[in-house]
């Protein structure tokens, strides 16, 4: 079955009609359509979050809500921001090839430049993990953003020369000037104009044009994103969808060919989709009361456009593109071939084969509505008990008296006795052990605990290490399952991104300060393929440990020291090591104010001591002496092993030289052996060429001898039939009695 949105090769080309068929199928059947039950299960989670009523509660009863999901949440949080805002470098790309080691360190630091300095990395990193806590996603789109800027700028006062070389600029362009004399003859003596040459002074204004693009990264609102409900990740998923509200004055400013006429017609904002749970987020503040009073067309008034990514064979070649078309109502006012989509997506409970998993709100919700639950009933108790229920002789009892309950006030009453007190059942125990019941099972489940962050004194100063330290680790790992979904799919999404984008797009060069130096970028001319890893920091619980785990490594490493037969194992590039990761562990990025690698240091020359140095001179005369007599009684021992080994070489050469006399005699004859056997050979050869040399000959004759023959067998042929034809004519002449020549 093909799929939807691709046509077949040579078959009928898809139309606007149908091309928009597609899309509003495809928005219809989308996750985080605002009527689907995505939808509401995030507006739950906001709702759960800020603590609004839960809908069971009952008048002049406690309407207390709990803040577990918000406590998980905020706990969760910072411990996430430290895992990848801790190193200075979050994305590192490793080279393909030795050759692009540079290029890669270079991408390196020019992408984390990009993402922390120029789109304020740490407040995309904070949106997009409490998205995805609260709300199951969190969604990042990036894209390169080639928006002419224009800046005006005012200038006043300048002369001829500065006024040409503003207008020579190639971003500038004058779009207001005036100029104004100066006839003070003081000022034109003073620079040496003649008196009758006035001074020309020139005030302009100049829209400053940036056209060089950017790279843009923001973090979308998870009710704005839309995608197919098969997919199973990001990359695979048929249909990816941004729905954006825009002004009718920016909407003009992009779109300018748009049929402005029929946007205008569409439902304003508030006819629009202003759903339960985009409203959800600004309840709490009350963004988005008041009257929308405005004209159908102003400006100002804002409508919905949807940017869609989606596969479908627009030019009718049989195989499916990828195309961003954005629609406005029934309008579309984009659709182009892209290369890739702008979004990254983080979850932080991943279910398998599904996209979207779950968040931390969605495993506390229930926990919290019970603990609310709970914690209503002990408040009613403690309200009765503080002000308690009477029973009362109706008509001898002031009402308002009864009603009015403070300290010291009185009760006017006709009759002693008129009032009783009924008993309210002290408040039982089993209701704060199950709150902490509650708040053991919102632990297990989220692995976000009380004595993790520190809340938990008692249990700490109380409990074993043994435990804690399990328990720890068991919340570490969980902090580290959520850190690490983060980090594999949708951080590790963005980097990449970020540099493809660059590559395709960024054609102009960059001139910035990296590690100390002002560096100049041209992501064009890096390669088109990149190997990204993210680099994470240590959490709360983790750097507590490291630091405890490298102070015992430092407490050990100084034992070593000082034992004379151990201190070589430690070097002071170990020691620097230790100490430099103890002090990130603990935060502190410039290791370099408190140590100093010793690979810096130069090498340490203590002073000498003056009496140590005579004696030492002292010693060295002696030793010297001592060298010398070595030396001497060396060199003779040195000189008769010489004179053997000279007598032993000679004998040797002698021997040698026997031998190659022998060798020479036996070369001598075996050449005058060669030289004979050459001589034979050589006989040989030529009696045998002499023979074929009279076979040929004789062979010459006996072709001569046949020739002869075959000439003399052919004239014998012809004489016999010139014979045979004169006898012919003369039969022939007998016959017509006159001469007759054969032939004619």
């Amino acid at each position: 079955m093909p799929q939807r949105g691709k046509a077949k090769k040579n078959g009928e080309k898809i139309t606007e009609d149908k091309l928009k068929a597609i899309l509003d199928f495809e928005v219809r059947g989308a996750l985080g359509r605002h009527d689907g039950e995505l939808s509401e299960q995030r507006r739950k989670a906001m709702r759960a979050y800020y603590g609004e009523s839960i809908g069971n509660e009952v008048a002049g009863r406690s309407r207390i809500v709990t803040r577990d999901v918000m406590e998980v949440v905020e706990w969760a949080l910072p411990e996430l921001m430290d895992v990848f805002t801790t190193e200075d470098i979050v994305a590192r790309f490793s080279p393909n090839a030795e050759q692009d080691e540079a290029e890669a360190q270079q991408a390196t630091d020019y992408v984390n430049h990009v993402f922390f300095n120029v789109n304020h990395g740490y407040e995309i990193f904070h949106d997009m993990f409490k998205d995805a806590l609260m709300q199951k996603t969190g969604v990042v789109k990036i894209w390169w953003d080639d928006t002419v800027d224009l800046k005006r700028e005012e200038y006043s006062g300048l002369d001829e020369m500065s006024l040409q070389k503003l207008a020579s600029e190639d971003d500038v362009e004058i779009v207001a000037h005036s100029a104004t004399p100066i006839t003070d003859q003081e000022t034109t003596a003073a620079l040496g104009l003649p008196p009758d040459m006035p001074l020309m002074v020139h005030d302009v204004d100049v829209e400053r044009v940036n056209s060089r693009g950017k790279i843009c990264v923001e973090v979308v609102p998870p009710e704005e994103f839309l995608v197919s409900k098969r997919a199973k990740t990001i990359d695979d998923a048929e249909y990816k969808g941004h729905r954006i509200q825009m002004t009718l004055s920016d909407l003009q400013q992009l779109y300018p060919e748009a049929d402005m006429e029929e946007i205008k017609n569409m439902a304003g904002d508030d006819e629009q989709e202003w759903d339960e749970e985009y409203t959800a987020r600004h309840d709490f503040d009350d963004v988005y009361g008041g009257d929308r009073n405005y004209d159908d067309n102003w400006l100002g008034r804002k409508v919905w456009i949807t940017e869609s990514y989606i596969n479908v064979d627009w030019d009718n070649d049989g195989v499916a593109e990828l195309r961003k078309i954005t629609k406005a109502g029934n309008t579309i006012l984009e659709n182009i071939e892209v290369e890739d989509h702008p979004f990254a997506l983080i979850t932080p409970i991943k279910i398998p084969h599904k996209l979207i998993g779950m968040s931390l709100a969605d495993i506390t919700m229930d926990l919290q509505v019970t603990k609310s639950a709970i914690l209503r009933g002990i408040l009613d108790n403690i309200y009765n008990l503080n002000h308690g229920r009477f029973e009362a002789l109706d008509g001898n009892v002031n009402y308002d008296d009864l009603l009015t309950s403070r300290p010291g006030g009185v009760i006017r009453v006709k009759q002693m006795g008129a009032i009783k007190r009924l008993d309210t059942p002290s408040l039982p125990n089993g209701g704060f052990d199950m709150l902490n019941v509650i708040d053991r099972m919102r632990d297990g489940r989220t692995g976000i605990s009380k004595f993790r962050t520190g809340l938990d004194t008692d249990f700490l100063n109380n409990a074993k290490a043994g435990p804690v330290d399990n328990q720890m680790e068991a919340a570490n790992a969980r902090i580290r399952l959520y850190a690490r979904n983060f980090k594999e799919t949708g951080v590790k999404q963005i980097f990449t991104k970020i540099y493809n984008t660059m590559v395709r797009h960024q054609q102009h060069q960059d001139v910035i300060k990296l590690r100390g130096k002002w560096v100049p970028i041209d992501p064009s001319a890096w390669g088109g393929d990149c190997n990204v890893t993210v680099q994470t920091g240590l959490g709360h619980g983790d750097k507590g440990k490291r630091i405890q785990e490298m102070t015992m490594v430092g407490q050990q490493m100084s034992m070593l020291r000082q034992d004379p037969e151990m201190k070589d194992m430690v070097s002071r590039d170990n020691i620097y090591h230790t100490f430099s990761e103890g002090l990130k562990a603990m935060d502190y990025k410039n290791v370099g104010d408190f140590i100093t690698n010793p690979k810096k240091l130069q090498p340490y020359k203590p002073q000498p001591d003056p009496k140590v140095q005579a004696e030492q001179a002292k010693a060295q005369m002696e030793m010297k002496k001592i060298e010398l007599e070595t030396q001497k009684m060396q060199q003779a021992a040195q000189m008769d092993q010489q004179k053997a080994q000279l007598a032993a070489q000679q004998a040797q050469q002698k021997s040698q030289l026997d031998v190659a006399r022998l060798q020479m005699d036996a070369q001598k004859e075996e050449a005058k052996n060669q030289i004979e056997l050459a001589k034979l050979q050589s006989q040989l050869s030529a009696e045998q060429q002499q023979n074929a040399i009279e076979h040929e000959k004789s062979q010459i004759e006996v072709m001569k001898v046949q020739a002869d023959m075959a000439r003399m067998a052919a004239e014998h042929a012809l004489k016999e039939k010139e014979f045979v034809l004169k006898v012919a004519e003369l039969e022939l002449e007998q016959q017509q009695d006159r001469p007759v020549k054969i032939g004619e």
